[in-house]
């Protein structure tokens, strides 16, 4: 095998790693953002449900249907902060993503224009912003449902 040729094997085996590490970088965005979404809409949408089904059985309790309609809000808050974490960690991921496929891009040029990608301050924002809807929401969750715990 001549020096020319092992260089070309080398070459494509480094273009077949940075591929595979960018296409599972796609496959974790997708995987990050729907699980975020899941957990904090099935929290907040769940306990939201249960609240709608509980208001028929406390009508007529003025204290009650005002925590209640409390609770409803602050779930209700708690799944808009849900679905901006999930857009926020998808962002998040694609700009890992689009940084991978420039540098993919950069190493193997092939006259095509180079993919824009982020700048690091930008994903720490967004890295920033996923936590801290995140969390939002979980405390959105706890401000509406410990009032609710302690009426009955």
């Amino acid at each position: 095998m001549t020096s020319e040729t092992s260089k070309n094997v080398d070459s494509l085996e480094l273009w077949r790693a940075l591929n595979a590490q960018a296409e599972s970088s796609d496959r974790m965005a997708v995987d990050i953002g729907l699980f975020v979404l899941r957990i904090c809409l099935t929290v907040n949408g769940g306990g939201l449900i249960a609240l709608i089904a509980l208001y028929p059985s406390i009508t007529g309790k003025n204290e009650v249907e005002n925590m209640l309609a409390w609770s409803g809000g602050w779930l209700l808050a708690g799944l808009i902060i849900a679905i901006l974490s999930a857009a926020s960690a998808y962002f998040y991921q694609s700009s890992v993503t689009a940084s991978i496929w420039r540098r993919q891009y950069k190493a193997y040029p092939d006259g095509g224009k180079i993919p824009y990608a982020w700048s690091g301050k930008a994903r720490c924002i967004l890295a920033v912003l996923m936590i801290g809807f995140t969390f939002g929401s979980i405390v959105a969750f706890c401000i509406a449902t410990v009032p609710l715990l302690s009426a009955f």
